[in-house]
């Protein structure tokens, strides 16, 4: 009789299966220990002749390979609950962003209601205004938007008083680990985590609820999120906004 084969798939599965034989019956334990932050499904398939031959042959090979990625290491990479973010950082000011293609901003022109109103920074940086045409905006802090805008509204009006201001931005995040549809998405300054997984098809059967991890550059420690406070009303992690270049990983 030729030796099982055991192979530890990505999703924590562990799967023993006998090379030979026809029909097949499949069982499932559970391991729970300080190595794993959750319930790791373990499965055990065997020929259904000679059962608890092979189920000998399949189970001590199996937990030799467990153990040695417990050897090797298995604890969690350091986290932050996000209840403990200070709410500035958590929900930090947009104002002082540059303004970028797809962001949304404010202008407003004292006494001149059809030159004021939202604008949609188009794809090559500009906004139109009647009048004067279109603008380049991108790449420019609000405060010199602003005296861009008045630069060229001087041109139409006798000191024209100008002021602009950030709506929304246009972000990217990434999505990974144990959603639907991992991948990269859209959203707008101001979504949370809850969007970002709606976008991403919702954590699937093998997901933890409770390991919802969030990476950004300018935090030293990954930011957990439980699912259960997600969704929960009141001041909650609902609150936390995600940023452009954040990674979420749900595990």
């Amino acid at each position: 009789m030729s030796d099982p084969c055991i192979t530890i798939a990505p999703n924590r599965h562990f799967t023993a299966r006998h090379s030979t034989g026809h029909k097949f019956n499949e069982l499932r334990y559970g391991l729970r220990s300080k190595y794993f932050r959750k319930q790791a499904p373990i499965k055990l398939i065997w020929i259904a002749r000679n059962e608890s031959m092979i189920l000998r042959s399949t189970l001590f090979p199996l937990l030799a390979a467990i153990f040695l990625l417990m050897a090797q290491g298995c604890a969690s990479t350091p986290y932050v609950w996000s209840s403990n973010i200070p709410v500035e950082r958590a929900r930090p000011s947009i104002q002082n962003d540059a303004i970028e293609p797809g962001d949304t901003i404010a202008v407003s022109v004292v006494s001149q209601t059809t030159l004021s109103g939202q604008q949609v920074v188009a794809t090559d940086g500009t906004i139109s205004l009647p009048n004067i045409g279109t603008v380049q905006v991108a790449g420019l802090n609000l405060k010199s938007a602003q005296s861009a805008l008045t630069k060229r509204l001087s041109a139409i009006l006798d000191s024209p008083q100008v002021s602009v201001s950030m709506i929304t931005k246009s972000i990217e995040i990434t999505i990974l680990g144990e959603v639907a549809s991992p991948g990269k998405y859209q959203l707008s300054s101001g979504d949370g985590v809850a969007s970002a997984l709606a976008l991403g098809g919702g954590i699937t059967e093998f997901g933890d609820e409770s390991s919802i991890y969030l990476i950004r550059a300018s935090e030293p420690l990954r930011i957990r999120f439980r699912f259960a406070d997600l969704v929960r009303g009141g001041t909650s992690a609902r609150a936390f906004a995600l940023q452009d270049g954040d990674l979420l990983v749900i595990e």
